[in-house]
Order: structure tokens, then sequence, then C-alpha cells
């Protein structure tokens, strides 16, 4: 979140590093981070959204399986 009320949208976020990664790793870091923040405040919101907070539910399972077949 910036100051205010305002909401990162994750999806530019995402762009604007991506622009910037192969220039300015540490910057583009941070603007991931952000990233992240917004994408978890918006899941977040549309929980109560029961049909998205199945789907997201179900992704984020998919998401810890492969996490945990990628380190084993």
């Amino acid at each position: 979140m910036r100051c205010g009320d305002t909401m990162d949208d994750w999806k530019q976020l995402i762009g604007e590093a991506m622009q910037i990664e192969t220039t300015d790793t540490i910057a583009a870091f941070k603007i991931y981070e952000r990233a992240v923040f917004a994408g978890l405040t918006t899941a977040q919101n549309l929980l109560d959204d029961v049909e998205a907070a199945q789907i997201i539910e179900a992704i984020y399972g998919a998401l810890v399986l492969s996490l945990i077949h990628i380190s084993e």
C-alpha cells in the first residue's frame, strides 16, 4: 500500500520491475516485493467472494504442493 488509500496494482508493478531488472536489480527486487504485497492484498480482498476464495485456495494448494515437490 502507498500512503493513503491507494492500492498498488500488482500486475503493473511486475511490469515495472521487469523493465529495470537487468539495469537495477536492487530496485527491481523492491518493486517485486511491493507486487507480492499488492497481490496478497488483492487476494485477501477477494476472499469475501466465495467462488474467488475457492479459486485462490486451489491455486495456493497447487503452489504449496509444487514447492514441496521441488524441494524434495
